[in-house]
């Protein structure tokens, strides 16, 4: 969805998607499990100097890789593509409903947020230093609660320039219906064209009865991802 947005904005719809990405963040995870990481590195080196041909400028972006080193995995890529480095360094804040959880703000405790930035600031300086590579900046956001002046304090303190610092919006924070799909490999039975307009606030996995679950959707913001059985003709 990234891609496909970049795609749009810069207006680049003439070149095929398939050439502007390396590989996807499945096919990377898989590799990289699999101890084949300069494999995959190969064929992103191999991807973007075949795609960078003919252009004055090239955006590169990295998938979220999660556990698997997203700090150390930029930093690589970065020094093996000579390219400078622009890192997005925010705490997720979980929309109330998702993953079970409530939503986690810094209100009564700004320093917690800014340490959290601080220690991945310095992480990513750290690993894009130690392969001989240019932090150009870092762009983060602030939760409601925190001020400004102690995020750019730290960076100072950390040596990162500030390339945006970015009030938080609780947009960032949902999930398009289209990531949904693209995830599940999902067959669209109707709506397709506004899956990318469409965000989900929260999840509710109905299993109980129709006016149970109505009730729950009631006392619930709207914007909510009914998951259920398939065989619930009675819920669909």
């Amino acid at each position: 969805r990234k891609l496909r947005t970049i795609r749009e904005l810069f207006q680049l719809t003439d070149t095929p998607l398939q050439s502007m990405r390396g590989a996807t963040p499945s096919e990377a995870s898989e590799m990289l499990t699999q101890g084949r990481e300069d494999e995959l590195l190969d064929i992103v080196i191999e991807k973007y100097v075949e795609y960078a041909a003919d252009k004055d400028f090239v955006l590169v972006s990295r998938g979220h890789l999660g556990q698997l080193g997203d700090v150390f995995w930029t930093a690589k890529v970065a020094a093996a593509l000579s390219l400078p480095v622009v890192y997005v360094c925010h705490d997720q804040i979980t929309p109330r409903g998702f993953y079970g959880g409530d939503q986690v703000t810094y209100h009564n405790n700004p320093q917690a947020y800014v340490s959290r930035v601080s220690e991945v600031a310095a992480r990513v300086k750290e690993a894009v230093d130690s392969r001989g590579g240019k932090l150009a900046g870092v762009i983060t956001t602030i939760p409601p609660g925190v001020p400004q002046d102690s995020v750019e304090s730290m960076f100072d303190r950390v040596g990162v320039y500030p390339a945006a610092i970015l009030p938080f919006d609780e947009r960032f924070s949902h999930i398009a219906m289209s990531e949904i799909a693209y995830a599940l490999n999902a067959n669209v039975l109707l709506g397709r064209d506004l899956l990318s307009s469409q965000v989900a606030k929260g999840v509710v996995v109905a299993t109980r009865y129709v006016p149970e679950t109505l009730e729950t959707l009631r006392n619930m913001e709207p914007g909510q991802l009914l998951v259920t059985h398939g065989e619930r003709t009675d819920l669909l």
